[in-house]
């Protein structure tokens, strides 16, 4: 009985590094969107605190404004983007 090796195609099989890549990029993303989650969170917390000790205790959160939740999103991107930037990504050169 003769054994034959069996041929793995790339495209079927990527190599070790590429994968490994792969898996360090979409562990960095989802690090990312953790904090940028938890960054929304304390945003939205901090407004809302600061809307309570502006005397708007019985409308709290219909006094919200629609400024208030785009800051809420906004300000975590701004961060992380800053942060970004210092660490250098995003260099095209």
């Amino acid at each position: 009985m003769s054994r034959q090796k069996r041929r793995i195609t790339p495209s079927a099989n990527p190599p070790y590094a590429l994968r490994k890549d792969l898996s360090d990029v979409k562990r960095a993303l989802r690090r990312l969107g953790w904090i940028y989650l938890t960054g929304v969170v304390v945003v939205a917390v901090a407004l809302l605190t600061f809307r309570y000790w502006s005397g708007m205790h019985g409308s709290l959160l219909v006094g919200i404004a629609a400024h208030d939740l785009v800051l809420a999103v906004l300000w975590p991107v701004f961060v992380v983007a800053v942060v970004l930037a210092i660490l250098g990504y995003g260099n095209v050169e």
